[in-house]
């Protein structure tokens, strides 16, 4: 039996796209390394519930930038940034996140847990892919989405099944499904990050 979990409203903030892309940043380094931003600006642009034009999501992606540059490799620092953009617009947050290192039903169900209980208050939540990993437990397997690789994505939806999940996310301006115990087993690891802003915006 399958339980889902979504967002109240439809993930809708920026007209004919599924969320921000970074192939939309004026850099060509922003292109390359932009991931992290672009998932911290489709977070804030979720939180108005004001759905935006592609010329005003550009705008918010470089406006982003200015408190969030990439490559963002920890939660930390990607915390900081949405601390810093909420701020910006004279809004406090608090924030929540967990580190997935393994890839075992324990670390799945401790993943599991942490999104749907996100998803259940109505927020999404901000996923870091790590590195591809070289030896993964099938060798014989390819790894799972290698584009998928140090990369930023914003969780919308999760849908459960036993001890596994499949995940909704939101990637260059696209909406993907992503299997979470193929995906555990591809990457070093994973982290989440939850935001909850103290007040309307």
């Amino acid at each position: 039996m399958t339980k889902s979990f979504r967002l109240v409203q439809e993930f809708d903030i920026v007209d004919d796209y599924f969320g921000g892309d970074q192939m939309w940043f004026k850099s060509q380094y922003d292109v390359k390394t932009g991931c992290g931003p672009v998932a911290l600006a489709n977070t804030y642009a979720w939180f108005t519930q004001k759905p935006l034009s592609l010329a005003d999501m550009k705008q918010l992606q470089e406006e982003t930038l200015s408190y969030l540059q990439g490559p963002v490799l920890t939660p930390g620092k990607y915390i900081r940034g949405a601390r810093k953009l909420f701020q910006s617009k004279g809004q406090k947050i608090e924030s929540d996140s967990i580190i997935i290192l393994g890839s075992g039903s324990v670390k799945r169900k401790e993943m599991i847990l942490f999104i749907s209980k996100s998803l259940e208050d109505n927020r999404p939540v901000t996923l870091l892919l790590g590195p591809n990993n070289p030896r993964q437990e099938l060798p014989h397997e390819e790894i799972y989405r290698k584009d998928f690789s140090s990369h930023w994505v914003l969780v919308t939806g999760l849908d459960v099944t036993g001890d596994d999940a499949v995940l909704y996310v939101s990637s260059w301006g696209k909406e993907f499904t992503l299997e979470l115990s193929r995906l555990m087993k591809s990457k070093l690891i994973l982290s989440c990050v939850s935001i909850k802003p103290l007040g309307k915006l």
